[in-house]
């Protein structure tokens, strides 16, 4: 019989383990103690910067792609 899985979620919160070098785990060390939040909270700041960061990479390439298309109709019909 298998086993069930249960997760306790904390505030929408999924519990989650990482193993991760000490250069990257230091400077998240020093904002908490900077910030006055703990490991966690800075972690989850840091995580959220990179999402939020790789969303307005992926907006500039969209917004990039769609100017060069209007730019290309713009030529075809200035040549009618």
């Amino acid at each position: 019989m298998a086993k069930e899985v249960t997760y306790h979620i904390i505030n929408n919160r999924i519990p989650l383990s990482l193993r991760l070098p000490e250069r990257v785990v230091t400077p998240i060390d020093e904002y908490a103690a900077l910030n006055h939040i703990n490991r966690t909270e800075a972690v989850l700041h840091f995580l959220e910067l990179g999402l939020e960061a790789e969303r307005r990479q992926n907006e500039a390439a969209s917004l990039d792609s769609l100017q060069s298309k209007v730019d290309e109709i713009l030529g075809i019909l200035k040549t009618r």
